[in-house]
């Protein structure tokens, strides 16, 4: 088991690894992912969209995702 998937939950690793694809997608996508709003952590259901997902995992602009995330961080 990679070191990562000891300290991460399964979800956020998925997230991870699939944001970046995602958030390319949307319209006027920055070539970094930063959050755009910050929903509420503790509501009762995670965000269906990418914009609502990387708000709730990133919560602020201090570490923007690229498009070399993933394979830089899964080791």
């Amino acid at each position: 088991m990679p070191y990562i998937a000891m300290i991460h939950s399964p979800d956020y690793l998925s997230f991870l690894k699939s944001v970046y694809t995602k958030w390319a997608q949307l319209p006027e996508a920055n070539e970094e992912v930063i959050p755009k709003s910050n929903p509420g952590r503790y509501a009762s259901t995670y965000p269906k969209d990418i914009i609502g997902q990387v708000g709730w995992n990133l919560m602020d602009t201090s570490c923007p995702l690229g498009a070399g995330t993933w394979s830089g961080v899964y080791v």
